[in-house]
């Protein structure tokens, strides 16, 4: 909000933006009332399909977005994998899954406004013997469609299967790469499914 009397910006020929007086100083009235207006913005509504009671570390913030029956709820802040699958399993369903293309789609449109990396839940089984296969879903299932980062991911780091990098990441374009489990913490990414 603009101080009462601070001055207002206009151009000559035209008349005082809304909130300005003639003589361009900030005036009480518009620019208050335009100010109060976005202050009282009720909170978003949150999808039926989104209920959830998912707390984001640190005092982090969640958002929503649906793809499909399934809504996904990114928080603002990161977590470790085994913290961020925790947060999920307790407050919604489970760590986010992009099993299909169509969900793919609809996460790129979503995770490009993200600045950093989130966590997917696909894990690798620790009897995999090359960087590409073993993956399955944390709820058990083998995955079907994937969206690597390739070349070189999967790549389990360096390159040789040693199980250096079992789980995975999804980059803000969406594409994936395999990461530690104890390594850097990425975005926590949860979903509830129907």
């Amino acid at each position: 909000m603009v101080p009462e009397g601070a001055p207002c910006e206009r151009a000559e020929d035209r008349p005082a933006p809304l909130g300005c007086s003639p003589s361009g100083r900030c005036v009480a009235g518009e620019d208050s009332r335009n100010d109060a207006a976005v202050d009282a913005l009720p909170d978003p509504v949150i999808p039926p399909a989104c209920e959830n009671t998912v707390v984001c570390p640190d005092g982090g913030t969640k958002t929503y977005f649906q793809c499909g029956s399934d809504c996904y709820i990114p928080c603002s802040t990161s977590a470790p994998f085994s913290t961020a699958n925790m947060i999920c399993e307790t407050g919604a369903d489970r760590i986010a899954r992009v099993n299909t293309i169509s969900t793919q789609e609809c996460f790129e449109g979503h995770l490009a406004t993200l600045t950093d990396e989130a966590r997917i839940g696909l894990v690798q089984s620790p009897d995999a013997t090359s960087p590409g296969e073993g993956w399955i879903w944390t709820n058990g299932v083998p995955l079907g469609f994937a969206n690597w980062l390739s070349p070189p991911e999967p790549n389990d780091g360096d390159g040789s299967e040693n199980g250096y990098e079992p789980r995975a990441a999804s980059y803000p374009s969406g594409r994936w790469h395999d990461t530690r489990c104890t390594g850097p913490s990425r975005r926590v990414l949860c979903e509830v499914g129907h």
